[in-house]
């Protein structure tokens, strides 16, 4: 079965290379099709899908007691680092894009009631 959303993260993470190297902080990373391919194939597809189950049930229930706006900023920050890669952690803009996602999906109601009772599942399972 095919990743539905592969595309839109292989375009953000080229995205985001391109935007890096612009800004000299992608130092030896290039932003071509080739270094996406090449991303990928070193990227989160290897890793397996229980690794991440773990790693995000973890850090969600480490932040639970911070409340739902801060459960949804680690599930985002989890998730897109799985995604693009942990090597986008340290820059500053990376925090105000997990912000602005977790903000979108809080601006929708449904959607982000839904979220909260995923993630409040989730830090409950044994």
């Amino acid at each position: 079965m095919t990743d539905p959303l592969r595309p839109f993260a292989d375009m953000i993470r080229s995205l985001w290379l391109a935007k890096a190297q612009g800004n000299g902080k992608a130092r030896g990373m290039q932003s071509t099709p080739a270094a996406a391919t090449a991303a990928r194939a070193e990227g989160p597809q290897t890793k397996p899908a229980r690794s991440f189950r773990a790693q995000l049930k973890a850090r969600v229930s480490a932040s639970r007691a911070s409340g739902p706006a801060r459960m949804r900023e680690v599930f985002v920050e989890t998730v897109l680092l799985w995604e693009l890669g942990e090597q986008l952690a340290p820059d500053p803009a990376f925090g105000e894009m997990v912000t602005t996602v977790s903000d979108q999906l809080a601006s929708d109601p449904v959607v982000g009631e839904r979220l909260n009772r995923a993630l409040q599942r989730l830090t409950a399972e044994v």
